[in-house]
């Protein structure tokens, strides 16, 4: 009667497996949950929905073409000193 050599290897497996299982669960189900959650809202509300996404591209495209004319708009308060040795004398 010899105990069998792979008894020890698949209770390590088996350990392993029910850590895991215990410990990425919650975070596993909350994804689960909140895809699910966003596919009841999509599926009733779909028209606020879709008012919301237009709403936010149209802020998000003001907001980038506000900041584009501002940066083409403003003028250097100095002049660029590159190319030029700079006056590292102390006075």
């Amino acid at each position: 009667m010899t105990r069998s050599r792979t008894f020890p290897g698949i209770a390590a497996i088996a350990a392993v497996v029910l850590a895991c299982a215990a410990c990425c669960a919650g975070p596993l189900l909350a994804i689960v949950g909140s895809i699910g959650a966003a596919s009841a809202i999509g599926a009733h509300w779909l028209p606020g929905l879709a008012l919301v996404a237009v709403a936010a591209g149209a802020t998000v495209a003001v907001l980038l073409v506000r900041r584009h004319r501002v940066k083409a708009c403003v003028l250097p308060t100095e002049r660029s000193t590159a190319g030029r040795p700079r006056d590292l004398s102390v006075r």
